[in-house]
């Protein structure tokens, strides 16, 4: 601990972080599938949407056959 009386040092302490090479090349590894299943989840659920939409449109009705009145007289 620094006491009142020193002046306070201008040298901030070296922070040396080091990955052993087993630690580097597991990152690596996972690096790539932990993308594509970014990417894959993006695709999923953009298409999901699409298909929400198109079933939206399939049951609105406008494409429906106009069905005749029954005049029961």
């Amino acid at each position: 601990m620094q006491s009142f009386r020193e002046p306070p040092s201008n040298a901030l302490p070296e922070l040396s972080i080091t990955l052993p090479l087993a630690m580097n090349l597991s990152l690596s590894l996972t690096t790539l599938p932990f993308l594509m299943l970014l990417i894959t989840s993006q695709v999923a659920s953009h298409a999901s949407v699409e298909l929400g939409k198109a079933s939206e449109e399939l049951f609105r009705g406008d494409r429906l056959p106009i069905q005749p009145l029954i005049n029961d007289n």
